[in-house]
């Protein structure tokens, strides 16, 4: 499995040891788990007691007290003692950073939704059409076999947590650009067709009501526009969808791996003539005769 930069080294070990646990398909179990204790314990969030019993159930590995509490912290955004299903997702999808969350996103967003889910008919009718004569980055079967119950179901549905779960687990387990990452899955979807515009549908409105023609007004966008042929400078390239998800910059408690090792040593004071005695220009009295 790839490592991914700027992840959090407990969570990272916490979602590969998932994965490993449950194949591809492990993070969106997770989830599904969530959503049982949800039922099953009647209650909105989880405590830090269940929290850990249910990463435990899904195939997490044994925690240190230290890292325990680190992990709790970072999922429990807003200090209330409690983890709620929004944050349980958006930390444990964290291998998705921006650009590629929305990109899940804008596919789900493509199928006619039933409340807050997909008919799993639909999405499988259009998965196996594209996956029959296609090349893929990653083997296609594995949709399949993840959400097998849903796909083969007449009332099976999928969430867009699953969706968002699928694919973060994809993003561990394949090493992939953002570039090629973005063109599998809109390959796997039959999304990556080129489409027309339609006659004025990329014509810019310059009417008063929608703010004017920008470069009529003298701000500092409109001047570097104005001095560059190819539009906005570098300096003012807005790379946001490239940057990774972080854990809340927070003090986190502090996690001391087993394997890092501190040494102290301790130097005893010298006395006067001993730093005197190696001192080179020093020059010891003679003894009177």
């Amino acid at each position: 499995m790839a490592q991914l930069l700027n992840s959090d080294p407990v969570l990272f070990k916490v979602q590969r040891a998932i994965i490993a646990a449950n194949g591809i398909g492990g993070l969106t179990k997770a989830v599904a788990a969530f959503r049982k204790a949800q039922v099953d314990l009647q209650t909105t969030s989880l405590t830090s007691q269940q929290f850990y019993a249910l990463l435990l159930h899904v195939g997490a590995p044994e925690l240190t007290e230290r890292e325990r509490k680190h992990l709790f912290f970072a999922f429990d955004e807003d200090q209330n003692g409690k983890v709620s299903v929004n944050e349980f997702v958006r930390h444990l999808t964290s291998p998705l950073n921006p650009r590629r969350r929305q990109l899940i996103k804008n596919v789900f967003a493509k199928f006619e939704a039933e409340g807050a889910a997909v008919r799993g008919a639909d999405l499988g009718s259009t998965h196996s059409s594209q996956t029959a004569t296609r090349t893929h980055a990653w083997n296609p079967s594995v949709f399949d076999e993840v959400f097998a119950d849903q796909l083969s179901s007449e009332n099976g549905k999928v969430t867009l947590e699953e969706f968002l779960a699928f694919y973060a687990a994809l993003s561990i387990h394949k090493s992939l650009t953002d570039d090629d990452f973005e063109l599998a899955v809109l390959r796997e979807w039959g999304a990556d067709a080129a489409h027309a515009p339609i006659l004025n549908e990329t014509e810019r409105d310059w009417s008063s009501t929608a703010g004017g023609n920008p470069l009529l007004h003298d701000t500092v966008l409109a001047k570097d526009a104005k001095n560059r042929s190819l539009g906005l400078s570098t300096g003012q390239y807005n790379a946001d969808h490239m940057k990774r998800e972080f854990v809340p910059n927070r003090y986190l408690p502090d996690v001391q791996p087993d394997y890092i090792t501190t040494t102290t040593r301790s130097y005893p004071k010298y006395s006067t003539s001993q730093i005197r005695g190696a001192d080179p220009m020093h020059v010891a009295p003679q003894p009177q005769q």
